[in-house]
């Protein structure tokens, strides 16, 4: 199983890293704007207004950027499994081809 640096590091640039969230997650606290930390991340200040409206709903309003990254890799996964693990002939078939 790849390292979750590896992990992180094959992952689309159109997301957030955990490198990245935990600065959004401190910054605001210490009076930080959105288009500082977005600056300061080189990202987009929409990105990073983005996510901390998306992740900010639970616990009185506080961004937790680990909770904001589990939902994000979570939400990455498949709903369904692929056809070749549910089919079974399909599977033999792409086999003997």
């Amino acid at each position: 199983m790849p390292s979750a640096p590896l992990a992180e590091a094959v992952r689309s640039n159109r997301y957030l890293s955990i490198l990245e969230r935990q600065p959004v997650a401190t910054l605001p606290a210490r009076g930080v704007g959105v288009r500082e930390i977005a600056s300061r991340l080189d990202r987009t200040p929409s990105t990073v207004s983005g996510e901390l409206r998306r992740n900010r709903p639970h616990d009185n309003c506080v961004y937790d950027g680990d909770v904001a990254h589990a939902s994000s890799r979570q939400g990455t996964q498949r709903s369904r499994p692929s056809r070749l693990r549910a089919d079974a002939d399909l599977r033999a078939w792409c086999r003997a081809s």
